[in-house]
């Protein structure tokens, strides 16, 4: 049970004769809460997937983004705690990911976007899952395929606010049209919506697209 304090009767109004409702994602439609769902190596002959989960959990070990949160998680299940000592010059990339150093190696663990960006070129798989690839000491070796799950009553929100006559509904994301067509909301991004173009969204719409 959920509640919400209004001050001021005309916000009420106003929200009376809304048309169009923008919600983010990650923790609001759906729970925030991750698991790593796929393991792919690149190059399996030089390491396999656990190794791989450690070099991704390292490099994310200092984040607070729920998806890195969920891949030190799960990556702890192994029995192996994170070292903090092995991770140095830490730095955040916002829209893109981290880039550190692990055990004294250069590392990368980041969005599709920003691999292009370093001279990578891995092949998007096919899932409606959130991706983290991950790049070291010059290689590109492999990715996670994050999921997260859809709240339980946000199908039926969203049914009870277009039934009371909300014409459009927008939701918020830098992922894949799948995952909105799992929920039946329209999503809009403005160049895969990262931080600053998402607080910007309700004033100024940019380049969209939508999913049916």
């Amino acid at each position: 049970l959920y509640s919400a304090t209004v001050k001021g009767g005309k916000f009420l109004e106003a929200i009376a004769e809304a048309d169009t409702i923008v919600f983010d994602k990650t923790g609001t439609l759906t729970t925030g809460k991750f698991i790593v769902s796929e393991i792919h190596v690149e190059r399996p002959n030089d390491l396999n997937g656990q190794q791989l989960h450690a070099i991704a959990a390292h490099g994310e070990s200092r984040s607070n983004h729920p998806i890195a949160l969920s891949i030190v998680k799960e990556y702890e299940k192994y029995g192996t705690p994170i070292n903090p000592s092995l991770v140095e010059h830490y730095k955040e990339i916002p829209g893109r990911g981290v880039s550190c150093n692990v055990d004294g190696a250069v590392t990368y663990c980041g969005n599709i976007r920003f691999m292009e960006e370093l001279g990578f070129h891995p092949e998007a798989p096919q899932t409606t899952g959130t991706v983290v690839y991950v790049a070291c000491r010059g290689f590109y070796l492999g990715y996670l395929v994050i999921e997260d799950q859809i709240r339980e009553n946000s199908i039926a929100t969203i049914s009870a606010l277009r039934g009371l006559g909300v014409k459009q509904i927008i939701m918020l994301t830098g992922d894949k049209k799948e995952i909105a067509r799992r929920t039946g909301i329209r999503l809009r991004w403005h160049g895969g919506p990262f931080p600053e173009p998402k607080r910007r969204f309700p004033r100024r719409q940019g380049r969209s697209c939508e999913t049916p």
